[in-house]
């Protein structure tokens, strides 16, 4: 009855999501400070960081920076 289980698995999309692509384009010291302020949510809360990213010209939207920061994206779904 399951013998073709593994045939239904859902597609997977890119190994990153668009916070873990951002993450990687950017220099080295700019990405430490994303990663600092996705790891803060007391001083960053979702939306602040969204409009302050925003305003210095990096498109992240809300969902995608709230998912990433509650590991439920691709960055982490991978590894499960």
């Amino acid at each position: 009855m399951l013998e073709d289980l593994e045939s239904l698995l859902p597609r997977r999309g890119p190994k990153h999501c668009k916070v873990g692509r951002v993450l990687e384009s950017l220099e080295p010291k700019d990405a430490d400070i994303l990663r600092a302020a996705l790891a803060n949510p007391a001083k960053w809360s979702v939306n602040a960081l969204h409009v302050a990213l925003r305003q210095k010209g990096v498109d992240l939207g809300y969902q995608v920076l709230y998912r990433h920061r509650k590991l439920s994206c691709n960055c982490v779904s991978d590894d499960a």
